[in-house]
């Protein structure tokens, strides 16, 4: 059964371990946001079919976005259903903002599976670093962080290569830009998504 479709249906498993129900919370998700035409995952993500250019599979968006809300460490695990599809809406809302020329190629990076797995695993890094400076989330607190790092060169991730290691540097290199841009962390804080 292809990996897709296996997360497809996990909703109708009956007993579960912990990383079914993230993972069956990821695929949900990636449906939700797929589906939401205000969001920036819209029509990105495919299920059944393979991943075109600028496109994420199923697969990638919860082999990424399940570790994240695995209970209890996830970073996401402490928010709702809805508050988790709209701080992840947030965060690619905002990169869009700060970057619209690399977001808006045809075959941006960031819709890779090479850049979104970066993206994600720089980001408990970057939700604790807008809390901390901005005590919000919103598109436009995001936009502002993504901002101050601006002249970061995405492109420069097209040396990596794919795979797991490529993600993992690429995402290294992220957070080195963020941490130089804010220089301590502070997670504790109330968020405001809107």
């Amino acid at each position: 059964v292809p990996t897709s479709l296996y997360y497809d249906l996990l909703k109708h498993i009956p007993v579960k371990k912990p990383q079914d129900v993230a993972n069956e919370r990821a695929a949900n998700l990636a449906n939700d946001l797929k589906r939401d035409e205000e969001s920036p995952f819209f029509g990105k993500i495919v299920v059944t079919s393979t991943a075109r250019v600028s496109q994420l599979s199923l697969n990638n968006f919860v082999r990424k976005i399940a570790p994240l809300l695995m209970e209890p460490r996830g970073i996401l695990a402490v928010y709702t259903a809805s508050e988790q599809a709209q701080i992840l809406a947030n965060y690619y809302k905002g990169l869009r903002n700060a970057f619209p020329k690399e977001f808006d190629k045809p075959n941006s990076v960031f819709f890779q599976t090479l850049g979104f797995g970066a993206l994600v695993n720089a980001f408990p890094l970057f939700l604790n670093l807008s809390i901390k400076n901005y005590k919000k989330f919103r598109v436009e607190d995001v936009a502002a962080a993504f901002n101050e790092i601006r002249h970061f060169d995405f492109s420069s991730w097209d040396r990596y290569g794919s795979g797991s290691a490529a993600e993992i540097q690429a995402g290294e290199d992220l957070q080195t830009e963020l941490t130089a841009a804010f220089t301590t962390l502070d997670s504790s804080g109330s968020i405001q998504l809107q």
